[in-house]
């Protein structure tokens, strides 16, 4: 700026004529010409005296900007002076020049300073790694700078015109080992979890024994978590077998609890002996009343909404019981048959009005056609928010579907699982997902 002043000056003189310089020389009383050596003198005066007013308005715009400089820097020196964290300011050598009353207060510190540290020159590296190539201005690091057993966040100040850099400086010791120990105990739980995993997926029956029982058929589960409280059930008995469906209340760690539960109190129920499928609903809901002791005061009303089907691939029948969970049956000219469970709940007691271990339930005799394919399923498919509108897909949307898959025989894992995922889109996750299909 004051390069630019004195140019301007300068280029403002020289433009003048040389005719206007003369004019502006005094001549002698009585008009008297002077000489050509006074002549000289007096246009050398005036030359000094533009020089003289030219050096003093680029002193004075020098000592403007200087004193502005100079002020921003009294300020940020207050500043760091009452700062409670360290601050250190070094030169681009890396040489300290100034640090504040908090930063002594850090004995590694104060060795690191002054170049006692083993650490000091990879301080020294980090800190040329970040300014080498820079301008002037604040870079902030993303990971803690670890000095011994202390951990400091660092932000620095580089001035590259003034040839210095402060070092901003803040004790996260605490919260560091607190962020460690948080992270720590999140492994600890995950890991626990996908034990509790693996131990649920050995309550379920064996895919393969499925595959040889019919003719074809998929499961299509997701967890909505580590464990999930969905969860099917199968068993042969010679040309029958039963195929049960289940989805318990909640997910995650609870609902794989009760996942569980229900897994051993349908194999005590039924043993090696077939059994209807309403006497095993019957049977559950006993049981989960009892051992919850949900007639209790204050207990918890969990319990479970499945379906039960009892099938005999040589008569091609199927005997249907289920508690608010149904089953679809889709023919093979694309006729959809709806078959309900029941409203009465299995686990929980809602109502005072009847023995909460007394409780009945329907069965549906139905006689399966050729290239008939059932369908059994939990709630968490058809739930699911996603598709153009951001909706749940419905009841209507999921019967579609599985028509549409049936005729165009799409009918396995992958389908599935691809549809489930087009649909839900970017959508997180809302419930645990349960469909199982299955064709004689």
């Amino acid at each position: 700026m004051c390069k630019i002043v004195n140019i301007s000056f300068m280029f403002l003189f020289l433009s003048l004529p040389t005719e206007v310089l003369l004019q502006q020389i005094p001549t002698k009383a009585n008009n008297i010409p002077v000489s050509a050596d006074q002549l000289e003198t007096e246009i050398h005066r005036q030359d000094f005296y533009i020089g003289l007013v030219i050096f003093l308005i680029f002193l004075l715009v020098s000592l403007w900007i200087l004193g502005k400089k100079n002020r921003k820097l009294r300020k940020m020196a207050t500043f760091a002076e009452n700062d409670p964290n360290p601050v250190l300011e070094l030169d681009l050598d890396f040489k300290l020049k100034y640090c504040n009353e908090a930063a002594m207060k850090h004995e590694n510190l104060v060795e690191l300073m002054y170049e006692r540290h083993p650490l000091r020159k990879k301080f020294e590296y980090l800190l040329n790694m970040t300014i080498k190539d820079k301008k002037t201005g604040k870079y902030i690091f993303d990971e803690p700078f670890v000095l011994d057993d202390t951990y400091f966040s660092l932000n620095l100040y580089v001035n590259k015109e003034m040839k210095f850099l402060r070092a901003y400086m803040s004790d996260i010791t605490e919260k560091t080992l607190l962020q460690r120990k948080i992270t720590q105990q999140r492994d600890s739980i995950v890991d626990s979890l996908n034990y509790a995993k693996y131990i649920q997926r050995s309550l379920l029956p064996d895919i393969k024994k499925m595959e040889d029982y019919f003719g074809e058929n998929f499961v299509f589960s997701i967890p909505k978590d580590i464990v999930g409280g969905d969860f099917y059930w199968f068993k042969t008995f010679e040309e029958k077998a039963i195929l049960i469906a289940a989805d318990c209340t909640g997910h995650g760690v609870p609902g794989g609890f009760i996942t569980m539960l229900g897994s051993l109190l349908i194999e005590s129920s039924t043993g090696d002996a077939l059994k209807s499928p309403e006497i095993i609903l019957r049977d559950l809901n006993y049981g989960l009343v009892t051992l919850l002791k949900q007639q209790e005061k204050d207990s918890i009303q969990d319990g479970m909404d499945l379906a039960i089907c009892l099938i005999d691939r040589k008569q091609k029948t199927l005997n249907f019981s289920g508690s608010r969970n149904g089953i679809y049956i889709i023919h093979d000219d694309g006729e959809i048959s709806n078959y309900s469970g029941d409203t009465v709940p299995v686990g929980g007691v809602y109502s005072k009005r009847h023995n909460p271990l007394e409780r009945e339930y329907k069965m549906h005799e139905i006689q399966l056609k050729d290239n008939d394919w059932v369908f059994m399923y939990s709630d968490g498919f058809y739930d699911q928010f996603g598709g153009p509108k951001n909706k749940s897909m419905g009841s209507n949307r999921f019967k579609n579907y599985l028509k549409e898959a049936v005729m165009s025989k799409k009918t396995s894992y992958n389908d599935f699982e691809h549809f489930f995922s087009e649909w839900k889109g970017s959508q997180d996750q809302i419930d645990d997902v349960l469909v199982i299909g299955f064709k004689l």
